[in-house]
């Protein structure tokens, strides 16, 4: 029932509010005859209360004249909040409004408070694991390589300190002093018998030419070879890297002077194949890209697995591991670029005698484990990241949507819809809230009642 009060005399009308259009009404009282407009004054909730149909007309308007108001008094137009309108609101309208507060309150809240103690973690010790395994292998590499340069310069010298002594040794022997070819021969075969990688044993007289060889072959001038001619300046020992003009094959030739006393009689020299030193170098690898390779003083190869280099004598002295060793730079690790525009991890180590030994391996293939696990541990964070969204999500969803559910229920009854019964789900704490709006809803109804029949 709406209220109707007139503001001359004071007198009361109880109306059917569901008769009347709109907040206000336009009526003439019955009292005073005033004619004049009001608010109409509704009830919180019409249906709590009970139906009244008392009409405003000539005949059924009650009229009370026992408190008459003085005319001047004026009441003061109150206007009335209309609740129906609240109470028509949709549902699911008010559940989205209320979703849109959580999307950036608890839900997205407790998301990225997973994700942080999820990944964070994880990213941490990912990059931490990653850094350490690439330093790991990296040093691996540089020790290996360093560890192998060393290793095989070390076994070039001992394999030329051993021709070398066989050659000194033979130099000093009776035989050899005596410079005669007969007495020479002999011992030059039986030299090459023992030492079969030595296919040329031959003496040289003071002016270079041959005194006597161990192939039987005609006597030669050797005066022009660089061996002769260091030893002839006084050179205690010398070599020559070259095509041999017997084997016409890629030699290295030893060359040492036989004295009488202090005087030069001549030089014991040696043309060898380089098959033994060049096959321990050229068949050491690592991996598909490390190999090693041996090049002289000159820079022209000695050893290398592309036999082409090794036939043709390669002058490789361009090659960045070469220069470093030119520049004072070895037992060093170093990065370079090759010819094929390849990046490279290589040591050099020099011998005794000048020459450079080389190993090198490219840096993909080195790190190729570590892009392996990099990928696998990608993959791996990348599925963490999924199954972690998803729980967040679920939990998030399994926590905040019971909230959303309390929180449109305790706004109806705020509205005044104490009729609907909330729904109570669970045993933990949410469902407890539950219950205890369950109660204060019918508690809040009972008094609502109480209030209606009293009045």
């Amino acid at each position: 029932m709406a209220k109707v009060v007139c503001e001359s005399c004071g007198k009361q009308y109880n109306l059917d509010e569901n008769r009347i259009q709109g907040d206000t009404l336009k009526f003439k009282c019955k009292a005073c005859g005033q004619v004049q407009e009001t608010v109409i004054e509704r009830q919180a909730r019409p249906d709590l209360f009970e139906s009244l149909s008392e009409e405003i007309d000539a005949t059924s308007a009650h009229t009370d004249r026992s408190t008459p108001a003085p005319p001047s008094e004026k009441r003061r137009k109150t206007p009335v909040k209309d609740y129906r309108k609240d109470y028509r609101k949709d549902d699911n309208e008010a559940r989205s409004q209320t979703g849109l507060a959580f999307r950036s309150g608890i839900g997205t809240k407790l998301v990225v408070a997973m994700l942080f103690v999820s990944i964070a973690p994880m990213l941490m010790l990912w990059f931490v694991t990653m850094k350490q395994t690439s330093d790991g292998i990296a040093n691996g590499a540089h020790a290996l390589l360093a560890q192998t340069a060393m290793g095989l310069s070390g076994e070039v010298d001992q394999w030329v300190d051993k021709n070398v002594r066989v050659l000194k040794t033979a130099a000093g022997l009776p035989g050899i002093l005596s410079m005669a070819q007969a007495s020479q021969e002999p011992i030059l075969k039986q030299i090459e018998r023992q030492y079969p990688w030595m296919y040329l044993v031959f003496t040289l007289d003071p002016s270079g030419m041959n005194v006597a060889r161990n192939d039987g072959k005609p006597l030669k001038d050797y005066s022009d070879r660089q061996y002769y001619t260091e030893v002839f300046e006084g050179k205690d020992l010398s070599w020559q890297n070259l095509i041999g003009k017997t084997s016409k094959k890629p030699a290295l030739v030893l060359a040492t002077p036989i004295k009488s006393g202090d005087r030069f009689i001549g030089a014991m020299a040696a043309a060898m194949t380089v098959g033994d030193i060049s096959r321990n170098i050229a068949t050491w690898k690592r991996g598909e890209t490390g190999f090693a390779f041996l090049v002289d003083e000159k820079g022209k190869v000695i050893a290398h697995p592309n036999a082409k280099y090794t036939e043709t004598q390669k002058d490789l002295s361009g090659h960045p591991l070469v220069k470093a060793f030119r520049q004072g730079k070895q037992a060093d690790t170093m990065q370079f670029v090759d010819e094929t525009g390849r990046h490279c991890l290589g040591c050099v180590q020099g011998t005794s005698h000048g020459w450079a030994l080389c190993v090198r391996q490219e840096m993909d293939e080195i790190f190729s484990d570590m892009k392996k696990a990099r990928v696998l541990g990608s993959l791996l964070l990348a599925v963490t990241l999924c199954v972690t969204l998803f729980l967040a999500f679920s939990l998030s969803r399994t926590l905040v949507q019971p909230i959303r559910d309390l929180t449109v229920a305790a706004d109806r009854m705020s509205l005044g819809d104490l009729d609907r019964e909330i729904a109570v789900s669970g045993k933990d704490e949410l469902g407890r809230l539950a219950q205890a709006l369950n109660r204060m809803r019918v508690s809040m109804k009972m008094a609502m009642d109480r209030l209606q029949k009293n009045k």
